[in-house]
C-alpha cells in the first residue's frame, strides 16, 4: 500500500449551520504511520449552532499497525479552544471491506472512542461517525486533536507510544453573530421636513433592514416615496406628515449567523406646522378713513405682524390694531407654534375710502311750525344712501335724499348720515324745529256706558289753556230723545234706548285755542234694559227628577244669576243659586205637590232686571203599610194589603223565584195571598217588590216587602251511637234550624243498670253500664222545636264491654341509638292491639310513629339527659278500646357543648381549647392528624388542647381536632370535629427592592399571597430627597420622589401588612436615581456660517451616556444629524440672510433614567454686500450718496484714491461729496466694501468713481489785434 492516506468523506448537512466541504488528500512521507482521514474542514460556524462533522477515519497503512491489547482500546479526541463537542454517543459501523467495531461517548470537552476488538489483525479502519461540534465564542479556529500520552487513550499504533498526538482530525472556525453597536434615537420634527435615523451593528456579513411600526406591528421599509436608505445604516424620511407621529423605527441587522440583531426603537414625533390664519374685522377688507381695524391671527403661540413688509408687532398677542391705515396697505403675519414650527399667512390689502361731508336743510325757513304741518328735509352731497334720524332714532334709511315729516313735535332734532358709494358715512349738523300744539280734548272720548233712561253727564276739558268748546248731537235711531247742541263744555241729558241692543250716541265737539281748532267725537253707549225671553212657568217635574232650565234673553251678551230660598218639603235644602242654567234634582218629601220659585237676575252691559220662574214638584207615592210583615210557617198562606198616603196611588208587585221556597215566581196588583213552602232548615226571607204610581209619577224607587218563611225543625246530630261499658254517653242534639230547642226521655232497658231518665236540654251526659257481655241498644226519644214548630225523633246508643293489656307497662331502659323491642298481649279474646308514639323532644326518629301489637325501633336521644319515651297502646275488642302507656327510658349519647369553631389564631401562637359537655361525668379524648401547611406533626391527648400551631403557607389553614366523648358507660359513636383556623403571617409578595427616576411618580402596588390583606405604610424624611415624610393606609404608593443629589439614594417605605387579625412589618427599598442634566452650557457662542461647531456635553451625574440629534433646519444646508457620544463636531452653513438658531436635542441617560435638553447655537449668515453702480462725474460736481445694502450689520470700505475728495477708508454709507480732479485727465478711484455680520466677514465687492477734469483753453485768450475788415482766425486748444 503506498504512503498516502486513504481518505473517505461522508458529508452531512445541517439546515441551521454552514458546512464547507474541502476535498483534501494528505500525504505522509514516513511509511508505517497510521493513515488519518480528518473531519471535513468546517469553517465559519455560528455560535450555538450544532454541526455534524463528516466521518473521521483512521486506517492502518499495513496490517498490524494497530496494536492488539487483548481488550477494548480507547482513542480520545479534544476540540480546539472556544469549541465543544455536543454530548452524545455513536454506534458501530461494519462493511464488507472495513471491519469497524467501535463505539464512542462524546462529552463537551472530549470524545472517547472505544475500539471493541482486541485483535489487531482484524482491525483495519476506525470510523467515528455522527460526532457533533459547536462554537461557543466568535472569531475562533483550530484543529481537533488527540492528546499526547495517556490522555490520548489506550489504542496503540505500531512503533509509537501514542499515535497522532500532533495530527489534525479536523479544522473548525467560527464567526461573529450580528450585534447592535448603536441604536437610532427618537426624533422630533416639523411637518414637511425630513429626518434621518442612524444605527450600526457588528458581525460577519452584516446587512441592514429598517422596520417601521405604524401602530399595528413592525414591517420592513422599502425605498421609494418618502423613504431612502431602507437597507443602509441610515434611514432618511422626507416630506414628513403629522400622521407619522408615533411611528416607531428600528434597525434589523442580519449576518452570516442567525439570529438577526434588532436595535432599540426610536419614536418619530412630527409636529404640525401651524396654519397661519389672518383675518380682518373690516368687511371685504374695505374701510373708511380713520376706521380702527383689528387683524386677528391664529394657529400658533407667537405672531409677528408686518405692515407693507415692515415688522410692526412681534409677540404672543394674536391681534394687531391699526387706526391709521392708508389705501392699499398690506398686513401679513408669521405664526410660530409651541413646537417651534412656523408658517406665513397671505397678505390682507385694505382699501381705505374717503368719508363724505354731509349737510341738511329744512323746507321751513325759520323751523317754526304748527303741529301736523308737513316739513321736507333735504340732504347733500349726492350719495348712495341717506339715513335720517329724529332725536337720534332712525326714521328713514334709503337712497332718497329728502325726508318728509308731518308729525314733528316741539323740540324734535333732525340729522342725516350720508353714505357714499364706498360705504363711508358722513354726519351732518342738526336742525331743531319749534312746533306749536293744536288744542284737543283731554277728557275721555269714550265715557262709560249708561243704562237706558238714565242721565248722561259729561264735562269737556283740554290741556291747552284758554280752550273753548261747542258740541252737537244728531237724532239717533233707537234713542227716544231728539237732537241737541250747546256752546258749552258740559252735557247733561237723559237718554232712553227703545231697542234690545246697545245704541251708540255721538256728540261732535269742536275745541278752539289760539286760532287753532280741532274736531273730535265723544261717543257714549246707551245699553237696553235686559229681560228673560225664556218661559217663567216651566212644566211641572216629579219628585227626585232633575229640573232643567236655560235662561235666554234677546239682549246680546246677557248674563243670568238665580237663587232659590229654602222651601218646606223640598230637598236639597236651600238656599241654592247659580248662573244661566238650572240643573238640580228636586225631591218633594211630602205627599202633595209644591211650587218652587227661582228668582232670576238678568244683566247685560251693566244693566239688570229681576224676574221669577216658578215650577211645580209632584211627590213620589210610597207604601205606608208595613214592609216587614210577621213571619209564617212553611206550608201556610201569606196575606198582605198595601196602602199609601198619596191619594190615587195604584200598586203592582212581583216575586222572584226564591232558593229554598218550592213555589215558582209570582206577580200581581193590589193585595197578596199565596201559600209558601220552605224546603230548607233555616228561615227563608221572601221579598215582594212593589211599584207605586200617582199623579202621573211612578216612584223610581220600588218597595220591598219581606216575609220570613220558617222551616220544620229536625235533628242534624247523629241518630245512632256506640260506646263502651262504663264510659259516659255524651250527646249534644243539634239542628240545622237556628234557634231550635230540645227535650228527651229514656225508658228502663234490660241489661243496663241505669234507671229511666229525661231532660229539657239538647245535651245528654250519663254513664251507661252494660252488666252483660253483649252489646245493648238504649233509645232516647227527642222532641225538636223552632220558630213555633215541633218534630219527634229517636237517638239509639249501643253499649259494648272494654278489653285491656296483660303485658308489662314498664320495660327495661335502653341506650340512645339502640333498638327497643316490645310485644303487647291482652286477656280479652280476639282483642287487637295498636300503638303510637308522639314526637318526643330530643328523640329521633321524629314522631309520630305507630304500629300493631309489637314495637321494634331504634331510639336516639339527641339531648344530654335521659328521656322517657311513651308508647300509647290501644286495645280493641267489639269496637271498644282501652288506652294504656308503655314507658321506656332512653339514655343520651354525650356530646361536646363547647364550640366546634373556636376563634382563629395567628401562625406561631398557642391554641388552647377546653372541651365541655352538658352530660354529667363526660370524659374526652382527642387526636390531630398531620395538616398540610402546618409545621407541627400529628398529636393526640385527653381533655384540653394546648399547643403552638405554625402556618407555613400564605393562606389560612384549617386544623381539625377529632374528639370522642363518653358518659355513663356509653360512648358517642359519632366523633366531634373542632376546627380552628390558623391564619398565616401576611407578607409582601410584591418586590421589596425597586428603582425609580428622580421627579417621576413612584407607583407601587403592594401585593400579598394572603387573601384579604390590608396595608399601611410610612416613609420618613430622607436626606437628599426633597419631599416631606408621607404615609398611606392602602397598598398603593403614587408619589413623586425628587433626588436633589447627583448620586442614587435609597428611600425606605415601612409597610405593615394585616390580614385576618395578624400583622407583619416589611420594608420596600426604592432606589431614586438622579436626573442626569447637562453641566456644560446649553447656549454656546455663536459661530460663522461654514465654521465647525465643536461641543462636548458633560454632566455632574456619574455614568451618563449621551445621544443627540439635530433635525434638518430651514436655512442650514447640512442635513439633520445625530450621535451617540457626548461630542459634536460638524460644519454648519447658513444659507439665509438672517442668523439661524440650530438646536441639538440631547438625551442623557444614567441608571435607567433619561433626560432631554436642548443645546442651541446661533449660526450667523454669510455677510453679503450688493453691487454698487460706478459713478462718472465732472470735477467739482457732487457725487451720488452711496447707501450700502445686502446682508450685514456693518460695511467697511477703503478708497485707493483719496485725491478725489473721499477719505481712504470708512465705515457705513458714503455721503455725497464734491469730486476733485485738478488734473487734465480723468481720475478713477476704486472703493472696496467688506460686509461684516456680527463679527463674521464676507466677500468684498468694489465700485469706481471717475472724476473727469474741467477742460480749459490752453490757446491764448488774448490773440493779436486785427484791423477792421480783416479776417480773424483762431484755433482753440486744450490740454484735456
Amino acid at each position: 500500500m503506498p504512503d498516502f492516506y486513504r481518505v473517505k468523506y461522508l458529508f452531512s448537512s445541517n439546515l441551521t449551520g454552514i458546512l464547507l466541504a474541502v476535498f483534501t488528500l494528505l500525504s505522509l512521507s514516513a511509511a508505517g504511520q497510521t493513515l488519518v482521514a480528518p473531519a471535513n474542514p468546517t469553517n465559519n460556524l455560528c455560535i450555538g449552532v450544532q454541526q455534524t462533522l463528516s466521518d473521521i477515519q483512521i486506517a492502518e497503512t499495513s496490517v498490524g499497525d494497530f496494536g492488539a491489547s487483548g481488550s477494548n482500546m480507547t482513542f480520545v479526541l479534544v476540540p480546539p479552544a472556544n469549541f465543544q463537542f455536543v454530548p452524545g454517543s455513536g454506534g458501530a459501523v461494519s462493511t464488507a471491506n472495513e471491519l469497524t467495531i467501535v463505539s464512542y461517548t462524546a462529552l463537551a470537552v472530549s470524545t472517547t472512542v472505544t475500539v471493541a476488538n482486541p485483535t489487531a489483525s482484524a482491525l483495519d479502519i476506525i470510523t467515528i461517525s455522527g460526532l457533533q461540534i459547536e462554537a461557543i465564542a466568535p472569531a475562533s479556529s483550530g484543529n481537533i486533536l488527540r492528546p499526547a500520552g495517556a490522555a490520548g487513550g489506550t489504542l496503540v499504533v505500531a512503533g509509537q507510544a501514542n499515535s497522532g498526538s500532533g495530527t489534525s482530525y479536523g479544522f473548525v472556525s467560527s464567526i461573529e453573530q450580528p450585534a447592535i453597536v448603536s441604536s437610532p434615537s427618537s426624533a422630533v420634527r416639523c411637518a414637511g421636513t425630513s429626518v434621518s435615523f442612524t444605527g450600526s451593528a457588528s458581525g460577519a456579513g452584516i446587512t441592514y433592514q429598517w422596520e417601521e411600526d405604524q401602530g399595528s406591528g413592525f414591517s420592513s421599509v422599502t425605498n421609494g416615496g418618502q423613504y431612502s436608505g431602507a437597507t443602509t445604516g441610515t434611514l432618511t424620511i422626507s416630506a414628513l406628515t403629522t400622521a407619522q407621529t408615533g411611528y416607531v423605527y428600528r434597525l434589523v441587522a442580519s449576518g452570516t449567523c442567525a439570529p438577526p440583531a434588532t436595535s432599540a426603537t426610536a419614536t418619530l414625533t412630527v409636529n404640525a406646522n401651524p396654519t397661519a390664519g389672518l383675518s380682518s374685522d373690516a368687511p371685504s377688507n374695505t374701510i373708511c378713513a380713520g376706521t380702527t381695524v383689528t387683524f386677528t391671527a391664529s394657529g400658533g403661540s407667537n405672531y409677528q405682524f408686518f405692515l407693507d413688509g415692515i415688522s410692526v408687532q412681534n409677540s404672543a398677542s394674536a391681534t394687531y390694531v391699526n387706526a391709521a391705515l392708508t389705501n392699499g396697505q398690506t398686513v401679513t403675519v408669521t405664526v410660530t407654534n409651541a413646537a417651534g414650527c412656523t408658517a406665513s399667512s397671505s397678505g390682507i390689502a385694505t382699501t381705505v375710502n374717503p368719508v363724505p361731508v354731509a349737510s341738511l336743510v329744512s323746507s321751513d325757513a325759520d323751523n317754526i311750525i304748527c303741529s301736523g304741518t308737513s316739513v321736507v328735509f333735504t340732504a347733500t352731497p349726492a350719495a348712495t344712501n341717506y339715513e335720517f334720524k329724529k332725536n337720534g332714532v332712525t326714521v328713514q334709511n334709503s337712497a332718497s335724499s329728502t325726508y318728509t315729516d308731518a308729525a314733528l313735535i316741539n323740540g324734535d332734532v333732525l340729522q342725516v348720515l350720508v353714505t357714499s358709494a364706498a360705504g363711508c358715512i358722513g354726519t351732518s349738523g342738526t336742525i331743531t324745529t319749534t312746533v306749536n300744539p293744536n288744542p284737543v280734548l283731554s277728557s275721555t272720548l269714550t265715557p262709560a256706558d249708561i243704562c237706558s233712561g238714565t242721565l248722561f253727564s259729561y264735562s269737556a276739558t283740554s290741556a291747552t289753556g284758554g280752550a273753548t268748546f261747542l258740541w252737537t248731537r244728531s237724532a239717533v235711531l233707537g234713542i227716544a230723545e231728539g237732537a241737541s247742541s250747546a256752546a258749552s263744555a258740559n252735557i247733561s241729558e237723559t237718554l232712553t234706548n227703545t231697542t234690545a241692543l246697545p245704541v251708540s250716541v255721538v256728540y261732535r265737539f269742536i275745541t278752539s285755542a289760539s286760532s287753532c281748532s280741532t274736531a273730535e267725537n265723544v261717543t257714549v253707549v246707551v245699553n237696553p234694559t235686559p229681560s228673560l225671553s225664556s218661559g217663567l212657568s216651566p212644566a211641572a217635574v216629579c219628585s227626585g227628577s232633575a229640573f232643567n232650565y236655560s235662561a235666554t234673553s234677546v239682549t246680546p251678551g246677557a248674563t243670568f244669576s238665580w237663587n232659590r230660598a229654602t222651601i218646606a218639603g223640598i230637598t236639597p235644602v236651600g238656599p241654592t243659586s247659580g248662573t244661566n242654567t238650572i240643573a238640580e234634582t228636586l225631591s218633594n218629601s211630602t205627599a202633595a205637590p209644591i211650587a218652587v220659585t227661582y228668582a232670576f237676575t238678568t244683566s247685560a252691559n251693566g244693566c239688570s232686571q229681576v224676574q221669577n220662574v216658578v215650577v211645580n214638584v209632584n211627590p213620589q207615592p210610597a207604601l205606608s203599610s208595613s214592609l216587614s210583615p210577621t213571619g209564617i210557617c212553611s206550608g201556610t198562606s201569606f196575606s198582605y194589603a198595601p196602602t199609601s198616603a198619596t191619594a190615587g196611588t195604584t200598586f203592582a208587585w212581583t216575586r222572584a223565584v226564591v232558593g229554598g221556597i218550592s213555589q215558582g215566581a209570582g206577580s200581581g196588583t193590589g193585595a197578596i195571598s199565596e201559600v209558601l213552602t220552605n224546603t230548607t232548615t233555616a228561615p227563608v226571607n221572601v221579598t215582594y217588590i212593589y211599584t207605586l204610581t200617582a199623579n202621573g209619577c211612578t216612584n223610581p224607587s220600588t218597595f220591598s216587602v219581606v216575609v220570613p218563611v220558617n222551616p220544620t225543625p229536625q235533628l242534624s246530630s247523629a241518630l245512632s251511637a256506640a260506646l263502651c261499658n262504663g264510659s259516659a254517653f255524651s250527646y249534644t242534639a243539634t239542628s240545622a234550624t237556628a234557634g231550635a230547642s230540645f227535650s228527651w226521655t229514656r225508658a228502663v232497658v234490660g241489661g243496663i243498670s241505669n234507671s229511666a231518665g229525661s231532660g229539657l236540654l239538647p245535651t245528654i251526659n250519663e254513664t251507661l253500664n252494660n252488666i252483660t257481655t253483649s252489646p245493648i241498644s238504649v233509645t232516647y226519644a227527642f222532641v225538636v222545636s223552632a220558630n213555633g214548630c215541633n218534630n219527634a225523633q229517636n237517638v239509639v246508643v249501643s253499649v259494648n264491654p272494654i278489653p285491656v293489656l296483660s303485658s308489662t307497662l314498664s320495660p327495661a331502659a335502653i341506650c340512645s341509638g339502640s333498638t327497643f323491642n316490645y310485644t303487647g298481649t291482652s286477656a280479652t279474646p280476639a282483642a287487637t292491639l295498636s300503638w303510637s308514639r308522639a314526637t318526643v323532644a330530643g328523640i329521633t326518629p321524629i314522631g309520630p310513629t305507630s304500629g300493631f301489637t309489637s314495637i321494634s325501633e331504634a331510639l336516639t336521644n339527641t339531648t344530654a339527659s335521659p328521656i322517657v319515651v311513651t308508647y300509647a297502646f290501644v286495645t280493641s275488642a267489639n269496637g271498644c278500646n282501652s288506652g294504656q302507656n308503655v314507658l321506656v327510658t332512653v339514655q343520651p349519647d354525650p356530646v361536646l357543648t363547647s364550640t366546634l369553631t373556636p376563634a382563629a389564631i395567628c401562625s406561631g401562637t398557642l391554641f388552647a381549647y377546653t372541651p365541655t359537655s352538658s352530660t354529667a361525668g363526660a370524659t374526652f379524648a382527642w387526636s390531630r392528624s398531620v395538616v398540610a401547611g402546618i409545621s407541627q406533626g400529628a398529636a393526640s391527648g385527653t381533655g384540653a388542647v394546648s399547643e403552638i400551631l405554625t402556618n407555613t403557607t400564605a393562606s389560612p389553614v384549617s386544623v381539625t381536632y377529632v374528639y370522642s366523648v363518653s358518659a355513663n358507660g356509653c360512648s358517642n359513636p359519632t366523633t366531634a370535629n373542632v376546627v380552628v383556623v390558623v391564619n398565616p403571617t401576611p407578607a409582601l409578595s410584591s418586590s421589596l427592592a425597586v428603582s425609580t427616576c428622580s421627579a417621576t411618580t413612584f407607583n407601587y402596588a403592594a401585593t400579598s399571597g394572603t387573601a384579604g390583606v390590608s396595608f399601611s405604610w410610612s416613609r420618613a424624611v430622607v436626606a437628599g430627597i426633597s419631599e416631606a415624610a408621607s404615609s398611606g393606609l392602602t397598598g398603593t404608593i403614587a408619589e413623586t420622589l425628587t433626588n436633589l443629589t447627583n448620586t442614587p439614594l435609597v428611600v425606605a417605605y415601612s409597610f405593615v401588612i394585616s390580614a385576618n387579625g395578624c400583622n407583619n412589618a416589611e420594608n420596600v427599598l426604592v432606589t431614586v436615581n438622579p436626573t442626569p442634566v447637562l453641566s456644560s452650557t446649553t447656549s454656546p457662542a455663536a459661530i460663522c456660517s461654514g465654521a465647525t461647531f465643536s461641543y462636548t456635553a458633560t454632566s455632574a451625574v456619574g455614568g451618563v451616556s449621551y445621544s443627540w440629534t439635530r433635525s434638518a433646519v430651514a436655512g442650514i444646508s447640512e442635513a439633520g444629524s445625530s450621535g451617540l457620544v457626548a461630542g459634536i463636531n460638524e460644519t454648519l452653513t447658513n444659507t439665509t440672510s438672517s442668523p439661524v438658531v440650530v438646536t441639538y436635542a440631547f438625551v442623557l441617560s444614567a441608571n435607567g433614567c433619561a433626560n432631554g435638553q436642548n443645546v442651541t447655537v446661533t449660526v450667523q449668515p454669510v455677510p453679503v454686500v450688493n453691487v454698487v453702480s460706478n459713478q462718472t462725474l465732472c470735477n467739482g460736481a457732487s457725487t451720488t450718496a452711496v447707501s450700502f445694502s445686502g446682508v450685514a450689520t456693518q460695511y467697511n470700505w477703503t478708497n485707493d484714491t483719496p485725491s478725489i475728495g473721499l477719505a481712504a477708508s470708512g465705515v457705513g454709507n458714503i455721503p455725497s461729496f464734491t469730486s476733485l480732479n485738478p488734473t487734465t485727465n480723468p481720475v478713477t478711484a476704486t472703493i472696496t466694501i467688506t460686509p461684516v455680520y456680527n463679527g463674521c466677514t464676507g466677500t468684498t465687492k468694489s465700485f469706481t468713481i471717475t472724476v473727469d477734469p474741467t477742460p480749459v483753453l490752453t490757446s491764448t485768450l488774448t490773440p493779436s489785434a486785427i484791423c477792421s475788415g480783416t479776417s480773424f482766425s483762431y484755433t482753440p486748444t486744450s490740454a484735456t
